[in-house]
């Protein structure tokens, strides 16, 4: 009603704000304005955000202003009546579109301003990060490669980080758990070297591809090699016996044993009768790895057994002299001798070969005496 204090109400608010403030009767009159005198003013009724806060409550319009000569952003208010649904009026403010061009510029070049704080910020805690988790990785890796080197006495230090103290924990447990296997098999290995270098018949292990595996020392001697000089080298390269490289291409090319005698002859002219025995190596699923050759030299045996089919021999002639003398004699008796002087001569002889028979039978029993 006292339109006088509206209007200083106007100017005194729209200074304070920093806006300007337009006070408005229910019928369009304008009562206060922040920047203009009212008496001054058109009707606001027809405004677009008058209209709309009439009908809505409040309202929102961007507009060219007649009066300031400035484009403005506005937005008025319904100032609602007790008792009645007519308003009292309307309470616009409205503030140059450049100000708040201005304001948003600003806001805009604010938020920018933060959004790259926090894109550095961020970078930096990413890279802070990066860092972090790449020196443990590489600390892993550098660890996992003395562990694939056979450093297995090597431990990686656990982190505080559970992903990482957990992998740490893991590769520390795979390298104890490879270490006592590899104790395992190096002394299960030892036992077996020792086994073969001390046997007294020679072992040749040849691959699926004809390279020597292992050689032990006995059957070194009987090839004229040095079984550390032989190992990985092609057997024809090594052996130069006909005989033995085709047993052992038979059992890599064959699924049965096979067993043969197989002469070796030295460089100084020397004979040697060896007994070879193939065998095939296998893993679990029945691939070929390569082929066991074990030598045995049975050079004496044959030598013995050759003496004594040349003493079986000499021992049957021996006792045939005898026995045919008694048997011809004995027969010359049963004939009938008239002459007892002949009689007794033959009864001689029949005595003296039956002594040398004698003789022969101690002599074989003596020798089997020996021999136990």
């Amino acid at each position: 009603a006292d339109e006088t204090r509206a209007d200083e109400f106007s100017k005194r608010l729209g200074k304070t704000a920093g806006v300007r403030v337009t006070i408005i009767r229910a019928d369009g009159r304008v009562i206060g304005d922040t920047d203009n005198q009212p008496a001054q003013m058109e009707n606001h009724l027809e405004r677009p955000e008058v209209q709309d806060a009439l009908t809505q409550g409040s309202g929102t319009a961007k507009r060219y202003s007649t009066t300031e000569h400035v484009e403005f952003m506005y937005h008025a208010l319904r100032i609602p009546q007790e008792g009645g649904e007519t308003p009292l009026g309307f309470l616009r403010i409205s503030m140059p579109l450049r100000s708040v061009q201005a304001a948003i510029a600003d806001l805009q070049h604010k938020v920018l301003i933060a959004a790259l704080v926090a894109l550095l910020l961020a970078a930096a805690a990413s890279l802070l990060v990066s860092h972090r988790i790449g020196a443990r990785l590489t600390q892993m890796k550098k660890g996992a490669l003395r562990f694939a080197g056979g450093e297995l006495a090597f431990r990686l230090p656990v982190s505080q980080v559970e992903e990482f103290g957990g992998l740490a924990d893991a590769l520390n447990e795979m390298a104890a758990q490879l270490s006592g296997l590899l104790e395992q098999v190096t002394r299960q290995r030892n036992e077996l070297d020792s086994v073969l270098e001390a046997m007294a018949e020679g072992v040749l292990a040849v691959s699926s591809d004809y390279e020597i595996m292992f050689l032990n020392d006995t059957a070194a001697g009987m090839l004229g090699t040095n079984a550390l000089h032989a190992l990985g080298k092609d057997i024809s390269d090594v052996v130069r016996i006909p005989e033995l490289l085709r047993l052992t291409q038979r059992a890599l090319e064959s699924y049965e044993n096979e067993s043969a005698e197989v002469i070796l002859r030295s460089e100084g002219g020397g004979e040697r009768i060896t007994a070879c025995v193939t065998s095939r190596l296998q893993n679990l699923n029945g691939q070929l790895l390569g082929a066991i050759v074990v030598m045995r030299d049975v050079t004496r045996e044959r030598k013995l057994e050759q003496v004594r089919s040349d003493f079986v021999a000499n021992v049957s002639h021996e006792l045939r002299t005898p026995i045919t003398a008694i048997k011809g004699f004995a027969e010359s008796l049963l004939d009938g001798v008239a002459d007892p002087e002949e009689a007794k001569r033959f009864l001689g002889i029949i005595v003296k070969n039956s002594d040398r028979l004698n003789s022969i039978i101690e002599s074989l029993l003596a020798l089997s005496r020996i021999e136990v």
